[in-house]
């Protein structure tokens, strides 16, 4: 349900790029991964808790949305007659409830769903946070595991910088089985918060 992006910051200093050697050790991870069913599971399992807390609101949403389609398709139609010169006859007190309904309607939906927004993006922050921050201490934990010198978050590089990798260089699946066989942390608490 989010269009959730997690961040892992590249490990590196200055200006990297200009400074790389032949003998440095240069991966990348796909942060955009740690999502995927094989994902990061404290990360799944924050997001799930997320979609669950906020499943009314976002049916709320979706059922105002659905009447306000409907409503404008209505309108559409009523116009194309009026506009035709159609010999359906054409209710103007039914037609103009319509429109205040539709008026209406999109002044409540788009309130609800900056709302909704806003509380979404306050929760992610309280459950994904910490979260985050775990994730980016194993990343420096695994790159000095392994002997990387960088890792590169391919989410994050302006695209069409890299043109070409070798994939033996993807290290994503061996740091999500990484993280995942770290011992828990206060990052895994993800319960929502009780609400009024």
């Amino acid at each position: 349900m989010f269009a959730v992006t997690l961040f892992c910051a590249a490990i590196f200093a200055g200006n990297a790029l200009g400074q790389v050697t032949a003998n440095q050790r240069i991966v990348i991870v796909d942060s955009g991964a740690f999502a995927d069913k094989d994902g990061i599971t404290k990360f799944l399992n924050a997001v799930n808790a997320l979609d669950k807390e906020f499943a009314t609101q976002y049916n709320a949403v979706r059922t105002d949305k659905t009447r306000y389609d409907n409503l404008e398709k209505e309108l559409q139609t009523i116009q194309t007659q009026i506009s035709s010169g159609s010999t359906v006859p054409i209710n103007p007190t039914t037609a103009q409830a319509k429109q205040d309904e539709y008026n209406a309607l999109k002044i409540s939906l788009t309130r609800k769903s900056e709302d909704l927004q806003k509380a979404v993006e306050k929760r992610q922050g309280e459950i994904l946070g910490p979260i985050e921050q775990d994730i980016r201490k194993a990343m420096i934990e695994f790159q000095a595991k392994n002997g990387y010198d960088y890792i590169f978050d391919a989410q994050r590089l302006p695209q069409g910088m890299v043109l070409a990798f070798n994939t033996k260089n993807d290290v994503t699946k061996d740091f999500i089985t990484f993280y995942n066989s770290r011992p828990a942390t206060t990052a895994a608490r993800t319960a929502p918060a009780t609400r009024p």
